[in-house]
């Protein structure tokens, strides 16, 4: 057959060089992402053409496929699947099945290699997108990989999942991953836009945005397809009417060449039809039946519905190819470009386009070896729509259903069951339309189509006949109580019950799975005791059954009822349990889910240092599961917590960097929280304040889970403590202990809430000199009071905080001697930060009873121990103290000699700051706007600090202040 001239690559030097330095640094076993955007026509895929032919040549192996636009019908994982397919031909057989072992869900992507049938039941697509995940990094331990996906603004949902979970959790893998989109047809609402803006954010993904060519690029364009340097007005004519578009200038190229003159009035559509036009008939007929298909159509696709002689077949395909129409591909053809093809099939009328789907669908149906089983009833499907028949399309709905669903491409089997419910309204006799309602409402479930999942199993259940069929109910009504449960509906446990009362009593998986949802539920709602007692049910009935994944699903919801019924001990034997059964097993979700919850429930103890290791294991189960995005930040921050806890702040700080662009939602939300804490701590008001920002507005209004809601008011009110903003850090410590209920792991973040709570009391004593500035709030040291009487103090941290909690309290009136036993409470919780605290507020006491020995020690200790941990307000407060004392706690070598100046003078802190403000020329009330006092009380501080420096007037002092250099810089 005859080709087209190879063209030449012009510009693009800056992108073709970011895709080799992506590959370089891929090979070097750091793995890329680049996305290539552009407008259709903008030179998208020569750019990738070039560069794939090179990375061939270098060495690296490439698999290609393409997305295909297709609505519903569409087959998941298309791409990948042609991709795959596409690598039987390039690597050795016996070496493929080399890498297939413990990759068993893998088996229904290569039917070809007969690797033995894939399991029964689809395993989930998290282990089926770890599983390839696996299989990429043993593909690339020969030589690098380059993934190349076109077409990603038509991708289904499971591809971009699959394309989401390879950038973001390949490890020291020699993999490049290329996709190509058309920025033209992302409009508002497509669903590529959020995913791209998110997927930039992961390291190692890279935007590339092809924009047109310029004036010299055009001509040196045109100079190449025409082998002749065109005259300057040529190029401007070309130039002018394609917009520096590559295909554009291309085609208008070709027009002249053919002896034709475009008039500027034609459409450049116009002129793509025109050309096609100008060819033979039979030209023109397989140029139709290769339009109507979605992409590229195997010869024996195209031979089987063109109806002519193979003679006659292969001229119109020579003339096709000739006329830069269609390319051949392998053992198929395609249009040379996407425009050609919708111009084609737009100029169809709608009696054509309906033969043309009847030829296919007739002639797939008489041959369907044509086409790959996997392929053939989402292609049957599609063109018996197009045909506009029902009864024929519907059964090979449910065929791509099934397809879908060994895939577990739970989105497009919701959506292809959706459309056959649909159908089987007009074609009563097609399916049992009971039956596709219990499909679809599972189908909606795992897809996390919540409200259409509530819908859809309403309407099975007010079909389903409960005494004939009462496990199916049972299992509806269970599916109905997880949807309500995830939706935040009081309904659930109802639900739940219900379906408990209809499944026989003994031995079932059904009675087993609907009572671990119910427990979860009855844990959910409050009712921890009746969970776990349920829950253990759930156990006995999958060891019973030796059903192995129920079981760590039972398992780690009886651990989690256990534990917020204060049963600690049995609920981290529970979840140790689970997380050894589900290792054992190669229940990668199990092991993630248990280590989330074993990970807080030993935070929540104090036992930190072993929650930093089940964390720690939790992730790599996540990340391997496919999971980091969800409960991989829930284990994230668990292991971020444990470190800050045990004053491993910069670890603890790595942790949550390492995560950053993986999640969002509610799961961001808590990272938000513990990246606030730490800048708290370490003296960035302003960066605390935005992560509590971002935080709030992820968890939004409606989030109703106590153990994220309970650390934000905690955070938000030590930030207006910071900030004397005292009624409000009131306000949001009364509304939370007001909504917050004492139960399980909460246990620990209510101590750290009311006793930020007694901080506050005192602190609004000393700084404002009352007690209570709003009468609604007037109470609340009695309601901390009360709240911490019905507390648990069984564990080192919650006795810590008891301990703390009383000297603050106690120091309402004067400085609680009490501090010595909370600094030694805090050391043997093992949480030097709060050790650190405790001993500058016991140094306080000592000041106080004037044990200036003692205060000096703590004091010492106290700055190093700040020091070594970057707690910048702490160290600030340890400075202040000493000055305040007239303690030295450092060699005075050492010292600023802006501190061994005030020192000598002998000024308190906060005379050093009326001082300062002084210097500068401000007014007492001026001083006592900026630091929160009366300006009574600023005149006092004045009147101190001219008798301490031994002047007479304010000029005096601020000349003072100058001369001896106070405030420099």
């Amino acid at each position: 057959m005859g080709q087209t001239p190879a063209r030449s690559f012009i510009g693009r030097r800056r992108e073709y060089e970011t895709l080799t330095t992506a590959l370089d640094r891929a090979a070097g076993g750091s793995p890329q992402v680049v996305l290539v955007g552009g407008e259709a026509g903008v030179g998208k895929t020569r750019l990738v053409e070039r560069f794939t032919d090179a990375a061939e040549d270098s060495g690296a192996l490439v698999l290609s496929g393409a997305c295909v636009k297709s609505g519903l019908e569409g087959l998941p994982l298309a791409p990948i699947i042609m991709a795959l397919r596409g690598l039987v031909d390039l690597v050795d057989v016996d070496r493929l099945i080399s890498l297939f072992p413990g990759l068993p869900e893998l088996a229904q992507l290569f039917p070809e290699l007969e690797l033995g049938p894939a399991a029964e039941a689809p395993a989930g697509q998290a282990r089926l997108f770890h599983q390839f995940a696996v299989f990429v990094e043993r593909l690339g331990a020969d030589r690098p990989v380059v993934i190349l996906v076109e077409d990603l603004h038509w991708a289904d949902r499971s591809t971009r999942a699959l394309l989401d979970v390879l950038a973001r959790n390949l490890r020291d893998t020699r993999a490049l991953i290329v996709a190509t989109y058309r920025t033209d047809d992302l409009y508002r609402g497509h669903p590529l836009r959020p995913y791209l803006a998110e997927l930039n954010r992961v390291e190692g993904v890279q935007r590339i945005e092809l924009g047109r060519f310029s004036r010299a690029e055009t001509a040196e364009l045109i100079a190449s397809a025409l082998g002749t340097e065109p005259s300057p007005a040529f190029v401007d004519r070309i130039f002018d009417r394609s917009g520096g578009n590559a295909f554009f200038v291309e085609e208008l190229v070709r027009v002249w060449r053919s002896g034709m003159s475009p008039s500027l009035d034609d459409s450049l559509r116009d002129l793509l039809v025109s050309r096609i036009e100008r060819l033979p008939e039979p030209a023109q007929r397989v140029i139709r039946l290769v339009s109507i298909e979605r992409s590229w159509v195997s010869h024996q696709v195209v031979a089987a519905v063109a109806d002519m002689s193979t003679e006659a077949l292969l001229d119109a395909l020579r003339s096709a190819i000739d006329a830069y129409v269609l390319a051949a591909d392998g053992e198929g053809y395609d249009f040379r470009h996407a425009l050609v093809r919708e111009a084609v099939v737009d100029e169809l009328l709608p009696g054509e386009r309906i033969q043309l789907h009847r030829t296919y669908a007739l002639a797939l149906e008489g041959r369907p070896e044509l086409l790959p089983p996997e392929h053939l009833p989402s292609s049957l499907a599609y063109h018996w729509a197009g045909v506009g028949e029902p009864t024929r399309e519907l059964p090979a709905l449910l065929q791509a259903a099934a397809v879908a669903k060994a895939l577990s491409a739970h989105v497009e089997q919701y959506q292809l069951l959706r459309r056959a419910l649909d159908l089987s309204a007009h074609v009563p006799e097609g399916a049992d339309r009971h039956e596709l309602e219990y499909e679809a409402s599972h189908a909606a479930w795992l897809a996390g189509e919540n409200e259409e999942g509530l819908a859809l199993t309403e309407q099975a259940l007010a079909n389903a006949d409960r005494a004939r069929q009462p496990e199916r109910a049972a299992l509806l009504l269970a599916r109905r109580g997880r949807l309500l449960l995830r939706l935040g509906h009081p309904d659930a446990v109802p639900a739940l019950e219900e379906a408990a009362r209809l499944v026989p009593t003994g031995t079932s998986v059904t009675r087993g799975t609907v009572l671990e949802i119910l427990g979860s539920a009855l844990t959910d709602q409050g009712d921890a005791t009746r969970g776990s007692e349920v829950s253990g049910e759930a156990v006995r009935i999958a060891r019973a059954l030796r059903d192995y994944e129920l079981q760590v699903a039972a398992l780690t919801t009886q651990g989690t009822a256990l534990a917020y019924d204060g049963r600690h001990e049995g609920a981290v034997a529970a979840f140790e349990a689970a997380r050894a059964l589900a290792k054992s097993r190669g229940d990668l979700p199990g092991l993630t889910r248990a280590s989330v919850n074993l990970s807080v429930e030993l935070w929540a103890v104090g036992l930190y240092a072993e929650a930093v290791t089940v964390a720690r294991d939790g992730l790599d189960a996540a990340r391997r599961s496919g999971l980091s995005a969800t409960s991989g930040a829930f284990l994230t921050a668990n292991l971020g917590m444990a470190l800050f806890s045990m004053g491993r702040w910069d670890e603890a700080a790595a942790a949550i960097e390492s995560s950053r662009g993986r999640a969002d939602g509610v799961f961001v939300a808590y990272l938000h929280l513990l990246r606030g804490d730490l800048a708290l701590a370490r003296g960035d008001l302003a960066a605390a304040k935005g992560y509590l920002s971002l935080a709030s507005s992820e968890f939004g209004p409606n989030f109703g889970h106590d153990d994220g809601l309970l650390p934000m008011a905690r955070l938000d009110a030590e930030i207006a403590l910071r900030e004397n903003r005292i009624d409000h850090a009131r306000r949001t410590l009364a509304r939370a202990l007001d909504a917050a209920p004492v139960r399980g792991q909460l246990v620990a973040h209510i101590w750290a809430l009311i006793t930020t709570g007694a901080m506050i009391e005192v602190r609004a004593r000393a700084r404002l000199g009352a007690f209570a500035e709003s009468p609604e709030v007037e109470s609340l040291a009695e309601v901390l009071s009360s709240v911490a009487a019905d507390l648990p103090t069984d564990t080192p941290p919650w006795h810590a905080y008891a301990e703390q909690f009383a000297a603050e309290l106690d120091s309402l009136e004067r400085v609680s001697p009490a501090w010595h036993g909370v600094v030694t409470a805090w050391e043997k919780a093992g949480n030097p930060y709060l050790a650190c605290y405790a001993r500058v507020r016991a140094a306080e006491a000592a000041i106080a009873i004037r044990d200036n020995r003692t205060a000096r020690g703590l004091l010492t200790s106290a700055a190093k121990e700040a020091g070594d941990l970057g707690a910048g307000f702490l160290t600030e407060e340890i400075d202040a103290l000493a000055r305040s004392a007239r303690l030295s706690i450092s060699d005075a070598s050492d010292a600023p000699e802006e501190t061994r100046q005030i020192d000598m003078l002998g000024l308190t802190p906060r005379e050093v700051e009326v001082l300062k403000l002084l210097t500068d020329g401000h007014s007492n009330r001026d001083i006592g706007t900026k630091l929160f006092i009366t300006e009574k009380t600023a005149s006092v501080h004045v009147s101190r600090i001219l008798a301490k420096l031994g002047v007479t007037n304010r000029g005096e002092a601020a000349a003072v202040a100058h001369r001896l250099r106070l405030f420099d810089g």
